[in-house]
């Protein structure tokens, strides 16, 4: 006899629900791949201030640019080490800016006081998500480094530790020497 392999319907809407996010909200295996864009998206995000901010006029500065949220576990899991590198680096020529992601910009606010960020990192917020998916962004937390004259030289999808000595590495060889 032949048993038809007919796909079973899960049990609870609930449990399915349950298990999608928690697949969507555990620390992925983060790493390095090729970045999806070649340069940052012109639209201009909001400041903590509510200025329009344009990414790609920061040039020549380096950029690590991270979409984050409050909801997300891996994405506070990583926020103390990129507070770390925005220190180490200070207002030289890499810059840290944080893309928030959720829907209330005051109350990520408040929550990044608990993180030590240099004066210098640049907080923006992603109103409707249009940002994230102009670069191709599935899923939080994603890390673009934008290079001096504007490219998007590594895309990470997934938690990483920030302040790791081949991080500053990497960043370093990327600044100019004219700058430094």
């Amino acid at each position: 006899m032949h048993r038809s392999s007919r796909i079973r319907k899960p049990r609870s809407p609930f449990l399915l629900i349950v298990g999608v996010w928690l697949l969507w909200s555990l620390p992925a295996e983060a790493g390095f791949i090729a970045p999806p864009i070649d340069r940052l998206p012109t639209e201009a995000l909001s400041s903590a201030e509510g200025e329009a901010v344009r990414l790609d006029a920061l040039a020549p500065k380096v950029l690590v640019v991270n979409f984050w949220a409050t909801w997300c576990a891996p994405c506070v899991h990583e926020l103390p080490t990129l507070a770390a590198l925005s220190n180490a680096f200070g207002d030289r020529s890499v810059q840290v800016v944080l893309i928030n992601e959720d829907i209330d910009f005051q109350k990520a606010e408040e929550f990044l006081h608990d993180f030590d960020f240099h004066a210098e990192t640049l907080r923006l917020f992603d109103a409707g998500g249009g940002y994230l998916q102009a670069i191709g962004g599935r899923g939080l937390p994603i890390t673009l480094i934008v290079d001096a004259s504007g490219a998007v030289t590594h895309y990470a999808g997934g938690s990483l530790n920030w302040n790791a000595p081949e991080i500053h590495d990497l960043l370093l060889g990327m600044v100019p020497e004219v700058i430094w």
